[in-house]
Order: structure tokens, then C-alpha cells, then sequence
């Protein structure tokens, strides 16, 4: 990648970051945002080995786990906690879940002794 390329990607990671929990963050808006076309934002995601929506799915993942895990939101449920992150699939959550960890989101929700 360029030098610009590569701050454009850190930008719009920065973005995404920020942006998570909203269940309409789609490329579309994420090229709108920072002026570029959408074809250039999964070229810019491609050349750095990835791609936007896995990006997004990881991170999701990733956010969502950590709050299964933090005991201050045992009263959530797994699903306010999915949409709480923008995944609005109970189903499709699941499943990625389990692809990504290896485990179902309840078991990561059980209590360990």
C-alpha cells in the first residue's frame, strides 16, 4: 500500500472502530463518509489482505465476546448483547460465533468454576 492508501485504511478502520454498534454501517456509507467510491474501498481493504466485511465481522465478534465475558452485563442477554453491536441475526450470530471462537456464545456466557 501507499502512503496515502495506508492512512486512508487507518482512517477508515478508525471508522469502523467507532462505528460498530450501527447495524446499517455497509460500505456504501463507509466510502460516502470518507469520499471515496465503494470500489475503491474494497480495493484499499483487498491490498492490505482483508476486506471490509470481515473487518466488520471480526470486530463485532470480538466486541461482542468481550461483553459476554464482562460480568458487569450478566443481565444482558445474548441477544441485546448481538444487537447492542449492530448483528441483528440471533441465528447468523451464533454460528459466526461459534466459527470465529470455536465455542457457542452460551458457553462463553457460562460461568467458569
Amino acid at each position: 500500500l501507499s502512503r496515502g492508501s495506508t492512512e486512508l485504511l487507518t482512517r477508515v478502520k478508525a471508522y469502523l472502530r467507532d462505528n460498530l454498534a450501527d447495524p446499517a454501517l455497509i460500505p456504501a456509507q463507509v466510502a460516502a463518509v470518507h469520499g471515496i467510491s465503494v470500489r475503491h474501498l474494497h480495493r484499499l481493504f483487498h491490498e492490505s489482505g482483508d476486506s471490509i466485511g470481515g473487518v466488520i465481522r471480526r470486530s463485532r465478534l470480538d466486541r461482542c465476546r468481550a461483553d459476554l465475558e464482562n460480568p458487569r452485563l450478566r443481565a444482558c442477554s445474548i441477544t441485546e448483547i448481538a444487537l447492542n453491536w449492530g448483528v441483528n441475526d440471533s441465528a447468523h450470530f451464533s454460528r459466526a460465533f461459534k466459527l470465529r471462537f470455536g465455542v457457542s456464545p452460551r458457553a462463553v456466557r457460562r460461568p467458569q468454576f
